[in-house]
């Protein structure tokens, strides 16, 4: 038997271009997944993601890159969700970000 224990956790924030005509806070039922720029950051993101996206369509981008993710979100009305981390290390000078989203169904 194997055990598993969570050793790191953070939280997720909502961003967009600072151009992008989203209102100060966010929720998810406002978004279009078409305007999405998806990135599977794990599993408990992922189950977050299908609770409220599932039948919604298909992001606009699915990726694995950074480079991708920060070029998509940086047009239009395009956005994703990315760990803190991601906030404090890249984008703030172009992208506006909310930390309320929480990845829980």
């Amino acid at each position: 038997t194997v055990v598993t224990t969570k050793a790191f956790s953070e939280p997720m924030y909502f961003i967009c271009s600072a151009k992008a005509d989203y209102p100060e806070k966010v929720h998810p039922s406002m978004l279009k997944v078409e305007e999405e720029v998806y990135i599977s950051w794990n599993k408990e993101y992922d189950r977050w993601h299908r609770a409220w996206f599932e039948n919604a369509g298909k992001p606009l981008i699915v990726s694995e890159k950074m480079s991708l993710m920060e070029y998509f979100v940086s047009k239009g009305q395009n956005w994703s969700i990315v760990p803190a981390s991601v906030v404090a290390g890249r984008g703030q000078r172009r992208h506006r970000h909310q930390g309320a989203f929480r990845p829980t169904a």
